[in-house]
């Protein structure tokens, strides 16, 4: 047999996380208005990152977005949205995010921690960018950096 192809170095799963959240939240301070919220006259965004508010002709706040990026981590780390395993949620299930402990059993616990605090249904209780950089699991990846550079 052929041998493999050398798979190409990327850097840590978190890494590109927080460099991905840092990058949203520079760009919404400056398009975001003072008060947060822009009014969406017709539906736009992608097909599976859209939160539940979004809607024809409604106001909408930057928790739109964080509904996204928390989508956009569930993919990252098993691959497939929230959104096409769904329909597997037990009625009156209250959390939105679908978990198979075999998908999640080797995940940083912080990680769901996360994405479940960027999926909440109520948009005013989403976390916000600023608060997701403080989260628990980007201050790992922080620390994790600091110990791995030189003094």
């Amino acid at each position: 047999p052929l041998p493999r192809p050398q798979a190409r170095e990327r850097p840590p799963l978190r890494r590109r996380q927080l460099q991905a959240l840092r990058l949203w939240a520079v760009q919404h301070h400056r398009l975001v208005p003072e008060d947060g919220k822009a009014f969406m006259e017709t539906k736009i965004g992608t097909i599976g990152y859209q939160a539940p508010e979004v809607k024809k002709q409604t106001w909408v706040s930057p928790a739109i977005d964080m509904w996204a990026y928390g989508t956009l981590l569930y993919e990252m780390a098993v691959s497939f949205k929230p959104k096409a395993v769904e329909h597997l949620l037990l009625p009156g299930h209250l959390d939105n995010v679908p978990v198979f402990k075999k998908q999640w059993k080797k995940r940083d616990p912080e990680l769901l921690g996360l994405i479940r605090a960027c999926m909440k249904t109520d948009p005013d209780e989403r976390i916000t960018a600023a608060q997701a950089l403080d989260h628990p699991y980007f201050k790992k990846e922080m620390t994790l950096q600091s110990q791995d550079s030189p003094d």
